[in-house]
C-alpha cells in the first residue's frame, strides 16, 4: 500500500467506528485475518472480528475515535487516537460503569 492507501484505510476505519458502521468496519479486514486484542482476546476471521466490534459497540453505543497522529514507516504503521465513550451496556463481564 501507498502512504496515502494507509491514511485512506484508517480515515475509513474511523469513519466506520464513529458512524458505528459494522459492516462497513469489518469489511477493511481481510477474510482470514487475525486481530490480537488485549481487551478481546485473538479472533480470526471477518465474522468473529465483527463481534468483538459489536460487543464494543453494545457496551459504547456513543463511542467516538479521533486520530492524534498517524505514524508510517515502511510497512509499519502507529496509530495514536483518542476514543471516547460512555459505558453503557457493560463489558468483559463487568456491570455498565456510566
Amino acid at each position: 500500500m501507498t502512504r496515502e492507501e494507509i491514511v485512506e484505510l484508517f480515515a475509513r476505519r474511523d469513519a466506520a467506528i464513529n458512524e458505528q458502521d459494522l459492516e462497513g468496519l469489518t469489511a477493511l479486514f481481510a477474510e482470514n485475518a487475525v486481530v490480537e486484542s488485549p481487551l478481546g482476546g485473538t479472533h480470526q476471521g471477518r465474522a468473529a472480528i465483527g463481534a468483538v466490534f459489536k460487543a464494543f459497540f453494545d457496551a459504547f453505543s456513543d463511542a467516538t475515535i479521533a486520530t492524534d497522529d498517524l505514524i508510517i514507516d515502511g510497512d509499519r504503521v502507529v496509530q495514536v487516537y483518542t476514543l471516547s465513550g460512555t459505558d453503557t451496556g457493560g463489558m468483559m463481564g463487568m456491570a455498565p460503569s456510566g
